[in-house]
Order: C-alpha cells, then structure tokens, then sequence
C-alpha cells in the first residue's frame, strides 16, 4: 500500500529535523464561525421569493455550505425549499433544502467553487416549490463559515 503526502505534511515532517523550519499552521487551523438569522414569514411567500439574510462583516469569509442547517418553529406550516446564494444571485451556495417543520442540512452543489466574501456582501435565499407558508412561522438560518486563511 502506498503512502502519499500533502506539502503541508511534508513541511511539518521536515520541521521535525530542521531547526529554522516553521511551516504555518494558519491554513490547517482556521476558526468555524456560526451566524444565526431568522425570518417570520408573512404568508405571502411564493416561488422564486428573495429573502435577503444580511451580511457576515467578515472580510474573506467563505461559506461552508455543508455545515449549514435550515429549520423553522411556531405553530404553523412551512413546506417550502432554500437555496443559499451570494447577494446578486448569480451563485447558488448551496443546494435546494426542503424545510417542513424540520431541521435540515443544506448540501453544496456539485462543481461549486465557493466565492469569497468581501465585507459587506450579503447573503439571501431563493424561494421555491412553496407549499404552505404559513404567516408567523419562523425560519431559522445557522450559516457556518470560516474567515480567510489569517484567521481574521
């Protein structure tokens, strides 16, 4: 069986024999930061619906769109799917997740490279196959993401 290597481990093995070798462990170690955004529903929701979530303030923040979940509470309905998207729209971050009245993860689209955010970009969802949505449901949006490689 062989054994194969990343540069990274590589450095880090040479750092073990080399005194003035200090690879940086900035890239391997980043923080995974969570924001939480919630929208009540007015009932009016219909397919193809923006909802602008706001903005992360973190420059060089890259979405994880694997880690990020979708749930929504209160006493009525909320049958409808997500799409996760860079404020123009033109990115899909994620891949449609069907919310009805359960927590779900959202997946990353196939061939997705992530953009990275500046400060300031928003984030929304689009709105599709809306079932029932239900005037003050609550949605529940936890965005998992990670800031540039300085950790900043």
């Amino acid at each position: 069986m062989a054994t194969f290597k990343t540069g990274f481990a590589s450095e880090q093995e040479n750092a073990v024999k080399v005194r003035n070798a200090f690879p940086s462990h900035r890239g391997v170690q980043q923080p995974l930061r969570y924001a939480k955004f919630e929208y009540t529903l007015t009932g009016d929701e219909a397919n193809t619906d923006v909802i602008v979530l706001g903005s992360l303030q973190t420059e060089g923040a890259v979405i994880v769109p694997e880690l990020c979940s979708v749930w929504n509470t209160g006493s009525g309905d909320a049958d409808l799917d997500v799409t996760l998207q860079n404020a123009t729209g033109a990115v899909a971050l994620s891949g449609a997740a069907s919310v009805d009245n359960s927590r779900v993860a959202l997946a990353r689209p196939a061939g997705l490279t992530v953009p990275v955010l500046k400060m300031g970009d928003f984030i929304q969802v689009t709105l599709s196959s809306v079932e029932a949505a239900t005037a003050d449901e609550v949605l529940h949006f936890e965005i998992a993401y990670r800031g540039d490689k300085t950790g900043h």
